[in-house]
């Protein structure tokens, strides 16, 4: 992973690094950037790259579904407005229809 001269293997010193080790620094890179930021790797520990590595997803499912109970609950509130203003809208038909006050 990353074996090109003048790569982020070369500048990060991970030459001599486990193979393993590599892919978990560019698991932690491509999640980071997942989140719209890129977290410095360089400055972070093998075992703070392997705990960003496996809590990043956790965190965007969680911001998804927070986004999709949001969207739900907009939907619900605009639904249930929608049938409250056809109901009065039904309600002063029937009030002019019948000359009601």
């Amino acid at each position: 992973v990353g074996d090109v001269e003048d790569g982020w293997v070369e500048l990060l010193d991970l030459k001599s690094v486990a193979a393993t080790n590599r892919y978990v620094v560019a698991a932690h890179w491509a999640l980071s950037c997942l989140q719209g930021t890129s977290w410095p790797v360089d400055s972070l520990t093998m075992s703070e790259r392997v705990y960003s590595a496996c809590i990043l997803p956790i965190c965007l499912f969680f911001m998804a579904l927070t986004v999709a109970c949001s969207v739900q609950l907009a939907s619900e509130t605009s639904s249930k407005l929608n049938g409250a203003a056809r109901q009065r809208l039904a309600l002063h038909t029937f009030a002019v229809r019948h000359s009601l006050p």
